[in-house]
């Protein structure tokens, strides 16, 4: 294997993982742009999980608080983007990215998540060299704030942050030392980060506890190669948002994998029929979504 291909083997195994999880905004003292989770933030991620696109729109048009905003409408661009494959709302994530950047010149708690979610959308562009540059610099933005949480007292949101740091910097070090600076990574452990993910899962924040069981359910699959394991956290997620497509596909593709065919079967048909019967979802979304599941 070539040095390009071995590159974005490890970077996509890896950062496609870790740079999703920078995008957990963190409360910090200074200038406080924060996401707290009120009841209608909890109210967009319910809607957005499970594909009730004109609820969403509805929400960012007139309740939502003024400090999520652009975190909201980065959220609804990126899940338009994986329900329509579509550029243009690859576009619109990165115009969201430049809008907060113009809009707060100093830096504070959610700077660091519009940079990370930069680095997600490069990976989606595959310029990987980038990618990695960027990913260690973000690596040196968190080492301080992960290694300074205290553990007891951390919220739910931080704990996401502080859980998927720790599992994947542990892990990052484990398996490609000769690509990570080994100072930065022997504080995180891989044990600790999946105990505060599992807390995390049990969520009142849809948000959090969404995000959380997702990670679970990548870990598990892609990391640890763990089917069982990745298959109870799954199960929960479609139980949760049974109206996601794209959960249900990488539930789906579980089931494949572990030879489930009754299962698979059931599940296929179900999708299929929420696909025709949601009318949240734009003729783009349907015709890309069928497709989709019908590639398994």
């Amino acid at each position: 294997m070539n040095n390009n291909k071995l590159a974005q083997k490890i970077i996509i195994r890896l950062f496609v993982l870790s740079l999703i999880i920078l995008s957990w905004p963190k409360q910090l003292k200074g200038n406080k742009i924060e996401l707290s989770t009120p009841s209608d933030v909890n109210t967009f991620f319910e809607n957005l999980y499970n594909f009730r696109f004109n609820s969403v729109n509805a929400l960012l048009s007139n309740s939502l608080p003024i400090n999520t905003t652009y975190f909201c409408r980065m959220y609804y661009d990126w899940w338009m983007l994986l329900s329509t494959n579509q550029k243009t709302y690859y576009s619109k994530c990165y115009s969201n990215i430049l809008l907060y950047k113009n809009s707060y010149t100093t830096d504070d708690s959610l700077s660091i998540f519009f940079d990370a979610f930069r680095l997600r959308l490069l990976l989606l562009n595959k310029q990987y060299l980038k990618a990695y540059q960027h990913a260690n610099k973000l690596i040196d933005n968190y080492e301080f704030y992960v290694n300074s949480m205290n553990k007891k007292y951390m919220k739910d949101n931080q704990k996401l942050i502080v859980g998927l740091m720790h599992y994947l910097g542990a892990t990052a070090l484990k398996k490609y030392p000769y690509l990570f600076q080994k100072k930065k990574l022997l504080c995180f452990s891989d044990t600790l980060g999946l105990n505060l993910l599992v807390q995390c899962s049990q969520s009142t924040s849809v948000y959090a506890r969404t995000e959380s069981l997702y990670f679970l359910v990548k870990i598990y699959l892609e990391i640890e190669s763990n089917f069982p394991k990745a298959y109870f956290y799954s199960t929960q997620l479609i139980n949760l948002f049974p109206e996601n497509i794209i959960f249900g596909y990488n539930h789906l593709t579980l089931l494949s994998r572990m030879n489930k065919i009754q299962e698979y079967a059931i599940l296929k048909t179900k999708l299929l029929s929420e696909i025709t019967k949601n009318n949240d979802l734009i003729s783009e979304q349907k015709t890309y979504l069928y497709q989709l599941i019908n590639t398994i």
